[in-house]
């Protein structure tokens, strides 16, 4: 009887490990599944927030086309996240409230400009520091892609440098 028993735990022992595999590994992507449905909803929550700020904004853009002075943006559009802080969403509505329209033409305008020409010097560059123009007009063109959907200005700085070193080597090529 007893050697009978001890045949049958181990039966026992791979009956519950096939039973909880399907189950962790079910449970696993009902994890997964429920962390993608979560990020969606974040996803479009953020996207929903941007079209109340445009359809909040533009009239006020248009109501005032000189703008409404500098760091004036979100304060003027009194958008304001879950935890209740002043924000925006887009760099091109913070111009636009911030300088007017003038001001979102021309700072604008002054990228496009600079990854046009750096674009054209590009064909004729050909010593070591012109070359350097490819990755600038790059990163000059992720930038002004970046700032349709982010107004964090942290990084204006560098991008501002990398503005000069563009004007700079298609002055010299």
């Amino acid at each position: 009887m007893l050697a009978h028993a001890v045949r049958r735990v181990p039966l026992a022992a791979w009956a519950v490990f096939i039973a909880l595999v399907p189950l962790l590994v079910g449970a696993h992507v009902l994890n997964l599944a429920n962390a993608r449905l979560d990020r969606r909803l974040r996803q479009q929550a953020s996207t929903d927030a941007r079209k109340e700020q445009y359809h909040t904004g533009i009239p006020l853009v248009l109501k005032q086309p000189w703008g409404y002075g500098l760091d004036q943006a979100a304060e003027r559009l009194g958008f304001t996240n879950p935890a209740g802080i002043l924000t925006i969403d887009t760099y091109v509505l913070a111009i636009a409230l911030d300088t007017g329209i003038i001001g979102l033409i021309a700072y604008f305008g002054m990228f496009i400009v600079a990854i046009y020409a750096g674009g054209m010097a590009t064909q004729l560059a050909r010593d070591q520091e012109t070359l350097l123009l490819m990755p600038l007009v790059i990163a000059l063109a992720n930038f002004l892609v970046i700032k349709t959907i982010l107004a964090q200005a942290d990084n204006h700085p560098l991008v501002f440098v990398m503005l000069g070193a563009t004007v700079a080597l298609v002055y010299r090529v």
